[in-house]
């Protein structure tokens, strides 16, 4: 019989981790710990609602700024009526984020692991946590292009939190990060 190396995955993971004993792999000491995904009941064996894993999401909502900041992440996230309403393609969604003068700047357009991150599975229409008050239950685009064809990317539809990937020119809702 052959053996198996148990490895876990998550799409809220912002590292992969080795499963149990053995040797492989390095950790970083500015590594993250993953994130709980906010599923609750189980469907079945072995899923996010069984195993709850990882961190407890930690938010803070500045209102005068209009910006979400992650505890655990240590992310700021855009959350002002515009991430609500602008729509933009790809190119234009990276032009926004890099010139968003919100609180001082320094903003860019998040990667797909950083937007996935966001989605909590305990939710629908929309998937995210209530601290954002600024979303539509629809695309949001991430930086990430596809691999299999540079004018495709990925971009989290928040009414489920799931990743999906397609070209580059329909206009999405656009929600900026930056690191604090």
């Amino acid at each position: 019989m052959q053996k198996l190396k148990k490895i876990c995955i998550s799409t809220t993971v912002l590292a992969l981790t080795a499963c149990g004993g053995g040797s492989g792999g390095t950790t970083s000491s500015n590594a993250q710990a993953p994130k709980k995904t906010g599923q609750t009941t189980s469907y079945y064996a072995k899923d996010d609602g069984d195993y709850q894993k990882g961190v407890t999401p930690n938010y803070t909502r500045d209102n005068t700024s209009e910006v979400v900041t992650d505890h655990i992440t240590g992310l700021q996230w855009q959350d002002n009526i515009e991430s609500k309403t602008i729509t933009k393609n790809w190119v234009n969604a990276q032009t926004y984020c890099s010139s968003l003068s919100l609180d001082g700047g320094g903003w860019r357009l998040p990667s797909r692991k950083e937007l996935v991150g966001l989605s909590d599975y305990g939710r629908i229409n929309p998937s995210i946590n209530p601290i954002f008050i600024n979303i539509q239950s629809d695309d949001y685009w991430s930086s990430t292009t596809y691999a299999g064809d540079s004018n495709m990317a990925w971009s989290i539809r928040f009414e489920k939190g799931y990743e999906v990937f397609g070209y580059k020119t329909p206009n999405y809702h656009v929600r900026c990060v930056r690191e604090r």
